[in-house]
């Protein structure tokens, strides 16, 4: 097996457990409501692979169905939040869905291909997914920050009564 498909497929659990983990610590609600839902997605695959679904040697319902909640899950949460990263989130989850459909149309595709086309989207979605929390990370400090700039300091002329008004 070379190298790169297996950091490709077994780098992948890691991966995915650190940008989950990194999104559910510093990302807003969309990225931790999309690290739960590719979590969810990925155990259902494993989920479905154990109970004898075949995801690329034929057209499979189970994986077509984790797929089709993977992508209603992350329409959702685009046009509820609009960031960008999860509009491209949601094109690359719709390329993925696709694949299944392109299966059902032409049941001769090469299971590689079907595998490229419907299993490939993982890598990207969690890249888009630590730039996405990356940049919320970074919008949070930003509010933060010019929040306390606009607070006014202990001992500041604002914290003082007026002149002409007794104090108390």
């Amino acid at each position: 097996m070379s190298w790169l498909i297996l950091v490709y497929t077994v780098g992948f659990w890691p991966a995915l457990a650190a940008v989950a983990a990194y999104a559910w610590r510093c990302g807003g609600r969309p990225e931790r409501a999309a690290a739960v839902m590719y979590v969810s997605a990925t155990v259902m695959e494993i989920v479905a692979r154990n109970l004898g679904a075949h995801p690329w040697a034929r057209f499979d319902f189970a994986f077509v169905s984790i797929d089709m909640l993977l992508l209603t899950g992350l329409l959702i949460l685009a046009l509820r939040f609009g960031r960008t990263w999860s509009i491209f989130a949601v094109a690359i989850q719709l390329v993925s869905t696709l694949g299944h459909l392109m299966k059902l149309i032409y049941a001769g595709i090469l299971p590689l291909t079907y595998a490229i086309l419907t299993g490939s989207s993982g890598w990207l979605s969690l890249i888009l997914l630590a730039i996405g929390t990356r940049s919320a990370q970074r919008a949070a400090r930003w509010r933060n920050e010019s929040s306390a700039a606009l607070r006014p300091h202990a001992g500041s002329r604002a914290d003082m009564a007026p002149r002409n008004s007794p104090r108390r």
